[in-house]
């Protein structure tokens, strides 16, 4: 199986390229779609059985969001759907991000569709758009509606990294935003595993929608908690107002994962506290080595 990757965050495409040994998989990197090379090249995407696709969130300016770029890519995304032959199965990665929020914070994949800001707002469109590229030329699509995935060559601006570096270096002090708020947090392993099951499967010509995350969540106090326990360290906690969210958020958010359990019999390996234990053990291999 041929498989083209678009619009991965770097975090997961070496993660994939260290874990999944079944697949070989050529990243296209958003520099490419947006020069002549994706144009002058074309002909060579046009030979893969499966794409893989997503919004790689390094150009997104979060003050001032300017669109232009991914709408250009969504657009050359579209144009290779609709132009590829070989092309059977396509995957997006999306977000928990374009459901409406709810009281109870447990989301199954028939919960109502309302972005909650413009950054949602754009996985919702891609969603659409996709959709009717792939109905139009008959082929299959499987949406991942993913919760918090976290893991090794994260950014630091998600707070799973932010955490983890905080707790190892020398400064006393953690500085942290809104410690209430409750995710529904999962180890890039598990997320790996199972994006192989979805490439394994033949779904025919059909649409699917997965969410996907541990069926847990935890607030960011808890984290901190669990953290403490792992490192053996204790730090004072600093109230941040700039680690406050200013758009729309969520207070707490929890996978139904029901439908994957259902259809692949698929069980997490690694609860929020074996997955912190691992993460913590590479970031602390990486700083002895730098």
């Amino acid at each position: 199986m041929k498989t083209l990757s678009v619009g991965l965050e770097t975090y997961i495409k070496n993660n994939m390229d260290k874990l999944s040994l079944k697949y070989c998989i050529k990243h296209l990197t958003y520099n490419i779609l947006m020069d002549l090379r994706f144009i002058n090249n074309f002909n060579e995407f046009l030979y893969y059985d499966t794409l893989i696709i997503s919004i790689d969130k390094t150009y997104m300016n979060y003050d001032f969001p300017d669109f232009k770029i991914y709408y250009e890519i969504l657009n050359n995304i579209i144009y290779l759907i609709r132009k590829s032959k070989k092309l059977t199965k396509v995957i997006f990665i999306s977000s928990y991000g374009v459901y409406a929020e709810k009281e109870d914070g447990l989301y199954n994949e028939n919960d109502e569709i309302k972005p909650q800001d413009y950054v949602s707002s754009l996985f919702l469109t891609y969603e659409n758009m996709i959709s009717v590229a792939c109905k139009e030329t008959e082929k299959n699509l499987v949406v991942m509606r993913l919760f918090n995935v976290y893991g090794i060559y994260q950014k630091k601006n998600y707070i799973i990294t932010s955490l983890i570096e905080q707790f190892l270096n020398e400064d006393d002090k953690i500085f942290i935003g809104d410690t209430r708020k409750k995710r529904d947090y999962i180890y890039i392993k598990d997320f790996i595993r199972f994006l192989d099951l979805i490439m394994d499967k033949e779904f025919g010509n059909v649409e699917t929608i997965y969410n996907f995350g541990s069926g847990q969540s935890y607030s960011i106090k808890e984290v901190i908690s669990i953290l403490e326990n792992i490192t053996g360290i204790k730090k004072r906690l600093i109230f941040s107002p700039e680690k406050i969210r200013i758009s729309a958020d969520y207070d707490n958010v929890t996978v139904d994962n029901t439908k994957v359990k259902n259809e692949f019999n698929f069980h997490n390996e690694f609860d929020i506290y074996k997955g912190l234990e691992e993460l913590v053990e590479l970031y602390s291999i990486y700083k002895e080595k730098k």
